[in-house]
């Protein structure tokens, strides 16, 4: 069993769809929420009636050939239903998945506020290790900037071959930073001071993937780099162990 927790604006759209295409449709369960037309009849209708729990969600599972759960839910939801699952997630350098998202809002939810009001959002603080929280040994979290890469280690890992895909991607290039020329200095010392764990964990699963590659994508004008050098010169969260 997998549990793929797919947090927004990190990828996870193409790997969803990845993985549509090496299981099928019957394989995968989707729970993303009660309103969101991408999951299931079966887990939507456990919202409507008022009955949603993750037991109950396990018991859809029950007699079907299902090879994973897909979603935007935290981990600790089913951890503790699917024991022993092989947990698969994406993240992204935490300012530019939030400002992603704060877009997406904008686009799609008729968000009006700024960016700073955005942010401040308790749900969005820290959206990344929350999520995350309780990762076990079992696990494959691979990184946005380095997806290709990301999907090597999945693949080589579960001997599947789900193909590259880049669906939902309004930006050509990753790399070049919605921070350089967007959002404010001051706002960017401020998102950081607010998200230290975001950062040390974005921090702890790239690190391999920029050793490999052999440099670091330019996530960061140079100037941006120095500055959250200098706020976060903090130990890594125990490299997660």
């Amino acid at each position: 069993m997998i549990l793929f927790v797919h947090i927004p604006k990190t990828a996870g759209t193409s790997f969803r769809q990845g993985m549509l295409e090496v299981f099928g449709r019957k394989a995968l369960l989707y729970d993303y929420g009660p309103d969101a037309p991408e999951t299931d009849v079966s887990i939507r209708m456990l919202y409507e009636q008022g009955e949603f729990s993750p037991r109950r969600v396990a018991e859809e599972t029950g007699g079907k050939e299902c090879k994973a759960l897909c979603g935007h839910f935290p981990l600790s939801r089913y951890l503790d239903v699917f024991p022993g699952s092989t947990v698969i997630s994406f993240i992204r350098e935490p300012l530019q998945r939030c400002y992603s998202e704060f877009l997406h809002w904008q686009r799609l939810k008729g968000y009006s506020q700024n960016f700073e009001d955005f942010f401040q959002q308790k749900g969005q603080i820290n959206l990344q290790s929350r999520w995350l929280d309780g990762l076990p040994e079992n696990r494959l979290v691979g990184v946005s900037e380095y997806y290709d890469q990301s999907l090597v280690m999945i693949n080589r890992a579960l001997d599947i071959s789900v193909p590259v895909l880049k669906l939902n991607a309004r930006r050509g290039n990753i790399h070049s930073p919605y921070s350089a020329g967007l959002i404010d200095e001051s706002l960017i010392r401020q998102f950081y001071e607010m998200n230290t764990r975001d950062v040390s964990l974005y921090e702890a699963i790239a690190q391999p993937f920029e050793d490999t590659a052999g440099s670091a994508p330019l996530i960061f004008p140079q100037r941006i780099r120095r500055l959250k050098d200098k706020l976060f010169s903090l130990p890594l969260i125990n490299r997660l162990s």
